[in-house]
């Protein structure tokens, strides 16, 4: 893939892997408000399907980031439907450079293009700076840098480390500039490049500082494309790709010292697109796309953090699965997790937070070579109103896995997942769920179909107002 051009990849053709009992209620969807379709690809949409696409803007470069929003209608009779709706952040695209500048109109702005020279003090935009960095060195608390298109590879060793920009400052730097136009940045077709080619770190950024970065490609990185150590920082509409380790790395010590927001960013080909430990993390809207391989890496990993994630996409992650999260708390509202797989557990996510809602997410076509093809569950979990379908594992839980949990599940849907042992809905081992208000169908696995309740010994669960319909086993349990 040409690095300039947008990563808009969103693994529609990876639909395929959906049971075509689900898209066959996408086939002839009307525009009943005279919007766009966008016909999909794949072998399961070959008779030339299309979607209702509402408010839809296609990813740019550093594009806004897309949700896709799977709906399941629960029909209480003899079928449930399945419509997906794809949608974008209705945030505020203002370049966060830009709001920043207009939010503190006394910081002194300065210039950077691969055309200029490192001397001066870099406030002449006829007259940029050539590298980053030594904008950065010029700047006081406060001030922004901003960026031309072109692609940046000088390495420095401020710190005792290698990296491309060295940041301990309040500083915000945004990319995607002209020569003739400091104004109005356009990162899609001003694309600016931060590229440590191996040598080092792309971005480290440490201290009690509140940075911005926002508008930059971020590649090249060894071991990780971007570090951020203690500090409060905002990413915005970056793509970060193509680094040895983390895309992103966050870490504190002590711990929550680090609050980091992701907006609109892109993470893709990566080992490991997001790692966090001990740090407050809050994602919205961001594309977490193809990182991880069979074997190792995953989508994200979070660990000792306070996390809040809403309308982020996960798909083509590997490994690992979409995310995974251990002790600490997590929110997760409104995000899609599809065609993610997982060697082990938690196709899409593996969870085991001290504390967890998950709400109103979408888990679909998603693969566990163990346990858990959509989710793997532990501790204390919440989840409610989620659409669960089309995962598969190769042993427990096709759509949800429980492990030692207090469960509660309240008005999710699980349709088409399957187990190849037990619990084609749902697994639950030596837990205490409560179940209330769920929709199961046509789940499938070798024992308990829709859902298996076991534990040594069993732990006695709450099952009110639930709907199983449909739900099949070859041995025990439909």
């Amino acid at each position: 893939m040409d690095t300039h051009t947008a990563y808009t990849s969103v693994r529609y053709n990876a639909l395929q892997s959906v049971d075509t009992q689900i898209l066959s209620y996408i086939l002839g969807l009307t525009d009943e408000h005279n919007q766009e379709n966008f016909v999909l690809d794949g072998p399961c949409l070959q008779r030339g399907a299309s979607m209702k696409i509402h408010r839809l803007v296609l990813p740019t470069l550093l594009g806004l980031a897309l949700a896709i929003t799977l709906l399941f209608a629960a029909v209480r009779q003899s079928q449930a439907a399945l419509v997906i709706e794809a949608v974008t952040s209705t945030q505020d695209t203002q370049p966060a450079a830009l709001s920043s500048h207009l939010d503190n109109p006394q910081a002194t702005v300065r210039f950077v293009a691969t055309s200029g020279a490192d001397s001066g003090a870099c406030t002449d935009s006829a007259n940029p700076c050539r590298s980053v960095q030594y904008a950065i060195d010029q700047a006081v608390e406060g001030d922004e840098v901003r960026v031309a298109s072109g692609t940046y590879t000088e390495v420095n060793n401020y710190g005792g480390l290698a990296q491309v920009v060295y940041l301990t400052k309040t500083v915000t730097i945004q990319g995607g500039y002209t020569l003739t136009n400091w104004i109005m940045p356009d990162p899609d077709t001003n694309p600016t490049v931060l590229d440590a080619q191996g040598l080092g770190q792309v971005v480290y950024i440490t201290g009690t500082v509140s940075s911005t970065l926002s508008g930059m490609y971020i590649t090249g990185g060894q071991p990780h494309g971007i570090q951020i150590s203690n500090a409060s920082v905002i990413l915005a509409s970056n793509q970060v790709y193509g680094n040895s380790t983390a895309g992103i790395r966050v870490d504190s010590f002590p711990a929550e010292i680090s609050a980091v927001t992701l907006e609109r960013n892109t993470l893709h080909d990566n080992p490991i697109g997001l790692e966090a430990y001990y740090s407050r993390l809050y994602l919205y809207d961001n594309a977490v796309l193809d990182n991880g391989a069979p074997g190792d890496g995953r989508g994200a990993y979070m660990m000792y953090s306070q996390v809040t994630l809403q309308g982020n996409l996960f798909t083509g992650n590997q490994g690992g699965g979409g995310i995974e999260i251990q002790s600490g708390t997590a929110t997760l509202i409104s995000n899609t997790f599809i065609s993610n797989s997982a060697d082990l557990a938690g196709g899409a996510i593996s969870i085991a937070a001290n504390e967890a809602l998950l709400e109103d997410n979408a888990v679909i076509g998603n693969t566990s070579g163990g346990s858990g093809g959509g989710i793997y569950g532990g501790n204390s979990l919440t989840l409610r109103g989620n659409r669960i379908g089309s995962n598969t594992s190769a042993q427990y839980g096709g759509g949800i896995y429980l492990l030692y949990s207090d469960a509660l599940l309240e008005e999710n849907t699980l349709l088409n997942n399957s187990a190849g042992v037990m619990g084609g809905g749902l697994f639950s081992s030596n837990s205490s769920p409560q179940l209330l208000d769920n929709h199961l169908e046509n789940n499938r696995s070798s024992w308990g179909g829709g859902a298996m309740l076991t534990g040594s010994p069993l732990i006695s669960p709450l099952i009110s107002g639930n709907i199983f319909l449909s739900n099949t086993a070859q041995c025990i349990g439909g």
